[in-house]
């Protein structure tokens, strides 16, 4: 964490009238004075001080029922774990949401999926519109072609148009971060779609189709990260990424994939030079910056690298034991938007994202009664602002496993860094994890 001092200091403190009376260069968010934590955060904090919490296969829908009864006949152990449905995009937001996930097909011509074999088997029709959609030239949003295709979205661009509506409707938010999986798989199902791989060609149209709805003004890109570093790896190593204000209503794209994939994005660029998203690669490559660490493994790898200001994704799963998905455990997902080890997958806090429809509903709200933040954090509290998660409290984050203290310097905020650090561990560690600990 860096605090500002000096000249930076001085002109912050006149370029923001409101926070005239707030010491931007104290040591602390409690020392900068009354009503001064927000603009204290956003001079001091950077994007990848901050936790969100955010949603895993943020478009799917439920896979219609003729073909769900289907499934479970012939895969009842696969069945339960696509047996789910989100909201849409803008409600998820409006929950709470700051990290959205998205699986793309590359479509060039248009109409490589509009007409599912799943759908022909069990004798549904699609919809005039759906198809409609589905024609149109461009990438297309779903989780598994024939099977499970329903979006709330359904084409790449209009889920982009949502996401910046939203944004404009609330200018104020934190940064966000969309991670997209390019799909091209093939599934074993007769008369299957066989879909077009994802080469350095059909990522140029990705970024491009991204370019078309959102300004490079809008998006954190590897090229403001990397500055006139050598590498993106060296830019995150050294300075880091862009401060909180200077983050707020803007978009993080990447591309949550590894291999082939990840090399084709890249091509022939020694990090990722003009390009719009960040990529999932290892600490020591050239474009290294953001990370998506799921296993349960992964946590003593995840400390080191927050330390080193990268960016890591990671779920916080409540089972982690054998046995099939349950519908409950499916579906929400954390995202560590910076420097915290993982935040519950169904909900970080008492206003974050809303049960998914089910069986377990009431179950899983009864078990899910959030824990108070810890003492010290709740003294942080502090502002308003645009952002619904803000105007909660400001110390809703703070509840999503004590989001901003979590891996600041101990000579900052100490009491607050190791009571943090004890309730992140407890609260993200599985069993043999900590244990191990």
């Amino acid at each position: 964490m860096r605090v500002v001092t000096g000249a930076a200091a001085a002109f912050l403190l006149c370029a923001t009238p409101a926070f005239a009376a707030c010491d931007l260069a104290a040591p602390d968010a409690r020392a900068a004075g009354a009503d001064c934590a927000r603009a204290w955060m956003d001079a001091n904090l950077h994007l990848n001080d901050i936790v969100t919490v955010g949603t895993h296969n943020s478009y799917k829908q439920a896979v219609p029922d003729k073909i769900m009864s289907l499934i479970r006949a012939v895969a009842a152990s696969q069945a339960a774990g696509i047996d789910y449905s989100h909201i849409a995009l803008a409600d998820q937001l409006d929950d709470g949401a700051r990290a959205i996930e998205l699986d793309v097909v590359y479509d060039p011509e248009g109409g490589l999926y509009a007409h599912p074999g799943g759908a022909a088997m069990v004798g549904d029709t699609m919809p005039d519109d759906w198809t409609a959609e589905m024609m149109k030239p461009g990438f297309k949003v779903l989780h598994i072609q024939d099977i499970d295709f329903h979006a709330v979205c359904v084409t790449f661009i209009d889920c982009l148009r949502e996401l910046k509506a939203w944004s404009k409707a609330h200018p104020d938010h934190v940064p966000i971060l969309v991670t997209l999986n390019a799909k091209d798989d093939e599934i074993p199902m007769p008369n299957s779609v066989t879909p077009l791989k994802f080469d350095t060609a059909a990522f140029d149209a990705l970024d491009d189709e991204v370019l078309s709805v959102f300004s490079r003004d809008e998006l954190v890109t590897p090229d403001e990260v990397q500055g006139d570093a050598p590498t993106l790896r060296d830019g995150v190593l050294a300075h880091g990424w862009p401060t909180l204000g200077a983050t707020r209503g803007k978009f993080v794209f990447a591309l949550d994939e590894d291999g082939d994939k990840v090399k084709a994005y890249i091509g022939g660029r020694k990090s990722l030079e003009g390009r719009v998203m960040f990529v999932n690669t290892d600490e020591t490559a050239p474009q290294a910056a953001y990370l998506t660490l799921n296993e349960t493994g992964d946590i003593p790898r995840i400390t080191a690298d927050v330390q080193k200001n990268f960016l890591v994704r990671t779920p916080r799963r409540r089972r982690y034991g054998g046995g099939p998905p349950q519908r409950h455990d499916a579906p929400r997902q954390g995202a560590g938007l910076g420097r915290a080890i993982c935040l519950d997958r169904l909900h970080a806090s008492r206003h974050a994202l809303r049960p998914l429809p089910g069986a377990h509903a009431r179950r899983r709200r009864r078990r899910l009664q959030p824990a108070a933040p810890p003492r010290a954090l709740r003294r942080h509290r502090g502002g308003s602002g645009d952002d619904p998660l803000s105007r909660r409290t400001q110390g809703s984050i703070a509840r999503s496993a004590s989001a901003f203290a979590v891996a600041w310097p101990s000579a900052v905020l100490s009491k607050m860094h190791q009571t943090a650090a004890r309730v992140v561990r407890s609260f993200c560690a599985s069993p043999a994890s900590r244990a191990a600990s």
